[in-house]
């Protein structure tokens, strides 16, 4: 939704929606829809599995990783290269 809002806002500014071949916009979709259906069949509850030891990070309150963690971590690392190869 993030990645479909931000161009729509550079549709509005610039006047004009250009995207790559390769775009969050159309590409994404299919991503998010997957993550409601497995969200819509095992429940919330597997957003709040634990995969691995969260102690490293040195974060207070923070000794196990979860799915939804390291999901929305990986997300934002993605987003970070996309912007940074533009």
């Amino acid at each position: 939704m993030a990645a479909f809002h931000f161009t729509t806002l550079e549709e509005y500014y610039v006047g004009t929606l250009k995207l790559p071949v390769c775009n969050a916009v159309s590409d994404g979709s299919l991503p998010i829809i997957a993550l409601y259906i497995v969200t819509g069949i095992l429940g919330n509850g597997i957003w709040v599995t634990g995969i691995c030891d969260g102690t490293w990070l040195n974060i207070e309150g923070i000794t196990e990783l979860t799915l939804g963690q390291v999901l929305v971590s990986v997300m934002c690392v993605m987003s970070l290269f996309i912007i940074i190869g533009k």
